[in-house]
């Protein structure tokens, strides 16, 4: 595989993997520890401790895309600057890099295609989400 068709499909992956923390707060099961009101690991993943899907995300990156993993491992030698689990994760908080750019962009465009104008939003419970 070559080098951009390496980079873009890692990217492709992380943006595709960015809301797969939805289903899992759906459940209601526990975040561990690590994700708790005021950690750092929490802090640096949400923005104004909203969007809690994203800490989700990050879980999952931690069972099945920790840094040991096959995919992981490719990431950080394609994008040092940043893990996939923040790039992916982070998309309601993102940071300076590119890439984390990229895939919060990518999010907005597409959640722009499934979601009433603003006001409408704003009159909804913040637990509409579960619906």
């Amino acid at each position: 595989m070559n080098n951009s068709l390496l980079r873009t499909s890692l990217v492709g992956l992380s943006a595709f993997l960015h809301d797969i923390g939805k289903p899992y707060q759906r459940t209601g099961l526990r975040l561990p520890e690590k994700y708790a009101k005021n950690s750092f690991d929490r802090q640096l993943i949400l923005n104004k401790d909203s969007h809690l899907h994203a800490l989700h995300t990050a879980n999952f990156f931690d069972k099945f895309l920790n840094e040991q993993s096959f995919i992981a491992r490719l990431w950080k030698e394609e994008f040092p600057e940043v893990s996939m689990q923040i790039a992916s994760a982070g998309h309601h908080n993102p940071g300076n890099s590119f890439i984390e750019k990229v895939i919060t962009l990518a999010d907005q465009i597409a959640s722009g295609f499934d979601r009433d104008d603003y006001e409408n939003r704003q009159k909804r419970s913040p637990l509409d989400y579960r619906k």
